[in-house]
C-alpha cells in the first residue's frame, strides 16, 4: 500500500477493525485530539516544531533537560489494561535520554517508552517495576518507520516484543517485575514523560526525533497485523469519504455493534458479528442472508415474500426468522439458545441444540422438523396441516408433537423424560423410554405400536388411548403401569415383570397376557380371552358381557361352559361372569367365584 501525506481533517475516526481495542490514537496533524475517545487534550509546544515528509506531517522534539516548560502533548485518561500494544510512527536520531510516550496513574508512570542508551520499555507493577531494553541501532537510525511494542502484563513471566516495520527484535531484561500491573488512570504524554521519578530521572526529558502518529490498544497485536500496519500506519484511522456508499456484500462488526440492511427489492448480505451485536435484514421482495454470530447477539431476518436464512449462533443468542410465504431455515445453536421459526405457508427446519435449549416451530400449512436435543431441553412442534417429527432427547426432556390432521412421531427418551404425541386422525408412535418416564400416545382414529419400540423400563408408565382400534404391545419392567383402552377392538399382550399393574378395557373383543408379580384386570363388551401366566403372589380379574375364556402355561382357569382347572401356588383368581363351572383346585390356592 503506497504512503500518503495526511492533512488535518482528513482522518475522522478509528478503523472499525481496531475500534473495540483502541484506547489512544494520535495524529500529529491534529495533535490535541484522541481519535479513540473522541476527546481533546492539551499541549505545550514551545520547543516543538512542525515538519513534513513524504509520509505526512510530523512533530519534531529537540530533547534537552530543562523542563520548566515541558514540551509534550497530553491526551485524557485512556485506561490501557494488562494487555498492551504501543505503535508509533516516527524516528529517533540519538540514544540520549528522552521519552517517546508515557502513561500514568497521577503518581507513577505505568507504560513508558524512552531512549536511554537503548530503546527502553518500563512497566509499573504493584511492588516493583519491570524494565526491558534493546540496544539494536535500528531503533535510532533516524529513518521514519513504524515501531511497536507488545506485552501481556497478566503474568510477570511474560516478555515484551519490540518491532520495527513488523520485524521483531531481541530484548534484554533489566529488572524483574513484582506484583500485578498498575491500572492507568491519568494522562497520556506524547513526546515526553509524565512522571519524573519512576525510572530514576529527576527532570522531564522529551525525545530526540519526531512523531507522525501514535496508537495504544488493549490487546496484543500479532506479527502479521503489525507487518501490515508497517506498510500503512494510517489504516488505523477511518478516512472521511465524499462519495455515496453502497452496502457491501460482507460486513464485519466487533464489539457493541449493529448491522442493519434494508431494501425495497432484493437484499443479499453476508454478515459476521462479534461481541454484543445485532444483525437486522429487511426486504419487501426477497431476502437471502447468511449470518455468523458470536457472543451476545441477535439475528433477525424478515421478508414480505420469501426468506432463506442460515444462522450460526454461539453464546447467549436468539435466531428469529419470519416470513408470510415460505421459510427455509438451518439453525445451529449452542449454550443458552432459542431457535424460533414461524410461517403462514410452509416451514422446513433442521435444528441442532445443546445445553439448556428450546426449539419451537409453528406453521399453518406443513411442518417438518428434525430435532436433536441434549441436556435440559424442550422440543415442541405443532401444525394445522401435517406434522412429521423425529426427536432424540437426553436428560430431563419433553418432546411434544401436535397436529389436527396427521402426526407421525419417533421418540427416543433417556432419564426423566416425557414423550407425548397427539393427532386428530392417525397416530403412529415408536417410543423407547428408560428411567422414570411417561410414553403417551393419543389418537381419535387408530393407534398402533411395535413391541420392540415401545419398551418401558424402571419406574415407567405406558398409556395408549384410541377411539377406534387399539393395538399396543408394551413390555414393562420394574414398578410399572400399562394401560390400554379402546372403543372398538383391543388386542394387547402386556408382559409385566417386577411389581406391576396392567389394565385393559375394550367395547369389542379383548385379549391380554400377564406375567410376574402383577395385578391384571380386563373388561370387554364382547369376547374376553385371557392368557395369564402368574408367577408368585398375583391377582388376575376378568369381566366380560358375553363369555370369558382363559388359557396359559401356569394358570389355566376356564369359566362358563368350560370349567376351571390348574391354579399356580400362592395365587388368587377372581372371575365374574353369568355362568361358571369348577373342575379341580390344588392345595394352597384361593379361588373366589362370584355369580
Amino acid at each position: 500500500m503506497s504512503n500518503q501525506i495526511i492533512q488535518p481533517g482528513q482522518l475522522v475516526g478509528v478503523n472499525p477493525r481496531y475500534a473495540p481495542n483502541m484506547v489512544a490514537l494520535w495524529n500529529a496533524a491534529v495533535p490535541d485530539v484522541n481519535y479513540a475517545k473522541g476527546s481533546r487534550g492539551s499541549f505545550n509546544a514551545a520547543n516543538i516544531t512542525d515538519g513534513i515528509a513524504k509520509q505526512g506531517r510530523y512533530k519534531k522534539f529537540a530533547g534537552g533537560t530543562n523542563t520548566n516548560t515541558p514540551n509534550r502533548y497530553y491526551l485524557p485518561t485512556v485506561g490501557e489494561g494488562s494487555a498492551i500494544t504501543i505503535i508509533w510512527y516516527g524516528y529517533c536520531t540519538s540514544t540520549g535520554v528522552g521519552w517517546i510516550m508515557s502513561s500514568n496513574d497521577s503518581t507513577n508512570g505505568i507504560y513508558q517508552v524512552l531512549m536511554n542508551g537503548a530503546l527502553v520499555f518500563d512497566v509499573a507493577f504493584s511492588s516493583s517495576a519491570g524494565q526491558w531494553q534493546s540496544t539494536n541501532s535500528a531503533f535510532y537510525s533516524g529513518d521514519i518507520a513504524v515501531f511497536a511494542i507488545t506485552f501481556d502484563a497478566s503474568s510477570t513471566a511474560n516478555t515484551p516484543i519490540f518491532y520495527k516495520n513488523g520485524i521483531p527484535f531481541a530484548v534484554t531484561k533489566n529488572t524483574n517485575p513484582v506484583g500485578t500491573v498498575r491500572a492507568s488512570s491519568g494522562l497520556l504524554s506524547i513526546g515526553n514523560q509524565t512522571d519524573p521519578n519512576n525510572v530514576g530521572f529527576s527532570r522531564q526529558r522529551p525525545m530526540i526525533g519526531g512523531l507522525l502518529g501514535l496508537a495504544m490498544l488493549n490487546r496484543v497485536l500479532p506479527a502479521n497485523e503489525l507487518l501490515s500496519l508497517s506498510g500503512n500506519f494510517w489504516q488505523l484511522f477511518a478516512p472521511r469519504v465524499s462519495q455515496i456508499w453502497t452496502l457491501p456484500p460482507i460486513i464485519n462488526l466487533a464489539g457493541a455493534a449493529q448491522d442493519r440492511a434494508a431494501a425495497t427489492g432484493n437484499l443479499g448480505a453476508g454478515m459476521a458479528l462479534a461481541g454484543a451485536g445485532q444483525g437486522v435484514a429487511n426486504a419487501a421482495g426477497q431476502l437471502g442472508m447468511g449470518l455468523a454470530l458470536s457472543g451476545n447477539a441477535l439475528a433477525d431476518a424478515t421478508a414480505g415474500a420469501a426468506l432463506a436464512q442460515r444462522l450460526g449462533v454461539g453464546g447467549t443468542a436468539q435466531a428469529d426468522s419470519t416470513a408470510t410465504a415460505a421459510v427455509q431455515q438451518t439453525l445451529s445453536l449452542s449454550g443458552l439458545a432459542v431457535a424460533l421459526a414461524s410461517a403462514d405457508g410452509v416451514l422446513n427446519q433442521h435444528v441442532g441444540l445443546s445445553g439448556s435449549a428450546a426449539s419451537v416451530s409453528i406453521a399453518d400449512g406443513i411442518l417438518k422438523l428434525d430435532l436433536h436435543l441434549s441436556g435440559t431441553a424442550l422440543a415442541a412442534v405443532s401444525g394445522t396441516g401435517g406434522l412429521a417429527t423425529a426427536v432424540s432427547l437426553t436428560g430431563a426432556a419433553v418432546a411434544d408433537s401436535t397436529a389436527t390432521a396427521q402426526s407421525r412421531q419417533q421418540v427416543t427418551l433417556a432419564a426423566a423424560a416425557q414423550a407425548g404425541a397427539q393427532a386428530g386422525a392417525v397416530l403412529n408412535v415408536t417410543a423407547t423410554v428408560a428411567g422414570s418416564a411417561l410414553a403417551a400416545a393419543l389418537a381419535a382414529a387408530g393407534l398402533s405400536g411395535l413391541a420392540d419400540d415401545n419398551a418401558l423400563t424402571g419406574n415407567a408408565e405406558g398409556t395408549s388411548l384410541a377411539a377406534a382400534a387399539l393395538r399396543a404391545s408394551l413390555p414393562l419392567a420394574g414398578a410399572a403401569v400399562a394401560g390400554v383402552t379402546a372403543s372398538g377392538g383391543l388386542a394387547v399382550p402386556v408382559p409385566l415383570s417386577g411389581v406391576g399393574v396392567s389394565v385393559a378395557a375394550g367395547s369389542g373383543d379383548l385379549t391380554v397376557g400377564f406375567s410376574a408379580q402383577a395385578l391384571a384386570e380386563a373388561w370387554a363388551q364382547g369376547d374376553l380371552t385371557i392368557a395369564i401366566p402368574l408367577n408368585a403372589a398375583a391377582l388376575a380379574s376378568s369381566l366380560a358381557q358375553a363369555y370369558l375364556a382363559t388359557a396359559g402355561d401356569y394358570l389355566l382357569p376356564a369359566v362358563g361352559r368350560y370349567g376351571m382347572k390348574n391354579l399356580t401356588p400362592l395365587a388368587a383368581m377372581h372371575v365374574l361372569t353369568d355362568h361358571y363351572g369348577m373342575a379341580s383346585l390344588t392345595p394352597s390356592y384361593t379361588l373366589q367365584v362370584l355369580h
